[in-house]
């Protein structure tokens, strides 16, 4: 009985991972395309361990801290005094993403923009990975 409460306690922590790789997307080059925008506007990312940049499909550009909070989630804050171009990410956003599935090279995530009131649902999409190149 003991048994069967324990694996019933924890199973959704046991499976709530399965079959996502989310080690493939911690480094690279990528293209993130959001769900909720035309098929003509993405992001070129270029991530390294503890930073990435972000480059839109019109040129802004903006620097962020990465910070990978467990095995598939990660934070990225605007890097003060780098040329942020994105009016939507000021010095004190903080946005996270949380990737949920992954097939081969595209990884699929939500992200989640947190404000000092609370946190706001922002988007989901995907984030195709291109290359190991880091550099812009």
């Amino acid at each position: 009985m003991n048994k069967l409460l324990y694996f019933i306690l924890f199973m959704p922590y046991l499976s709530c991972n399965i079959g996502v790789d989310c080690e493939r997307f911690k480094v690279g080059h990528f293209i993130l395309k959001p769900n909720s925008t035309t098929d003509e506007y993405y992001f070129n990312i270029y991530r390294n361990n503890e930073e990435q940049v972000e480059i839109d499909s019109n040129g802004k550009k903006t620097s962020l801290y990465v910070d990978w909070i467990s095995k598939c989630s990660y934070e990225v804050r605007s890097i003060p005094n780098r040329g942020n171009e994105f009016k939507a990410i000021n010095d004190s956003s903080v946005i996270r993403i949380e990737i949920y599935k992954t097939i081969q090279d595209t990884a699929f995530y939500n992200t989640y923009v947190m404000i000092k009131e609370g946190e706001i649902s922002a988007r989901s999409g995907k984030m195709i990975r291109i290359g190991d190149n880091v550099s812009h």
